[in-house]
């Protein structure tokens, strides 16, 4: 849709076009024509705005390193699981340049590794933390990104800097799906959680990654107490 004169802001995407073109099944505003002297002060604060309203989640760059010194793990039927708790306020900016527990993200540092003979399922919706009664599920890489959006009232990013950002995320995080035999696969595990347990969640958090699917269509299941690894 192309408009005559003004500029169009997306309310549904991130996407500004100073020449008014606007994709389909975005919503737009329009500023009338007015004098150039008033236009040029006004794209010049639409500029300023976004330069300090464009931001995304920062991504490590490369895989990020541990010491063993406080991994946990589990082993059955020829499947161990290991996890490292990512707690500390520092280690968040260090990775992530924000301190996600306070927006209801806390993350793990996951290795899966399969032993067994033959290929095993592993999905999200297979993972979750427990404290208590409560059940905290994984989260893809779409979730965390719009919660970490939502979480720090951020309306407008650039397209650009949000898919680099998420590509980016793809090469760290843990990657879900079918794992062969004999293969090992580790990654960013990211867990939604109550922003009121920021303190306490890893005195309190089980692990439990369930119903592992294997071939033959048995399942098996896992769990970790995420508070032996800050004793």
């Amino acid at each position: 849709m192309a408009l005559e004169k003004g500029i169009a802001f997306s309310s549904s995407s991130s996407e500004i076009d100073a020449l008014g073109k606007v994709g389909r099944g975005v919503r737009t505003m329009i500023i009338p024509a007015m004098p150039r002297h008033s236009a040029a002060v006004l794209i010049l604060a639409g500029f300023a705005f976004l330069l300090t309203s464009c931001a995304t989640l920062q991504v490590p760059v490369s895989e990020p390193s541990f010491s063993r010194q406080h991994f946990l793990s589990a082993t059955q039927d020829g499947i161990s699981i290991g996890a490292r708790p990512i707690v500390d306020e520092d280690e968040y900016l260090k990775l992530f340049d924000d301190f996600l527990p306070q927006i209801g993200i806390v993350a793990l540092w996951v290795e899966l590794n399969n032993t067994r003979s033959e290929a095993i399922e592993l999905q999200p919706a297979n993972c979750y933390l427990q404290t208590g009664n409560r059940r905290y599920h994984a989260l893809n890489i779409h979730d965390v990104f719009e919660r970490y959006y939502r979480g720090r009232a951020i309306r407008m990013y650039t397209v650009g800097t949000d898919l680099t950002a998420r590509q980016s995320m793809e090469k760290v995080a843990f990657p879900f799906g079918r794992i062969e035999p004999t293969l090992k696969r580790n990654g960013l595990l990211f867990f939604e959680m109550d922003p009121a347990l920021v303190s306490v969640w890893d005195r309190r958090a089980i692990l439990c990654v369930s119903n592992i699917r294997l071939n033959r269509g048995s399942k098996i299941s896992l769990e970790i107490k995420i508070s032996h690894a800050n004793p």
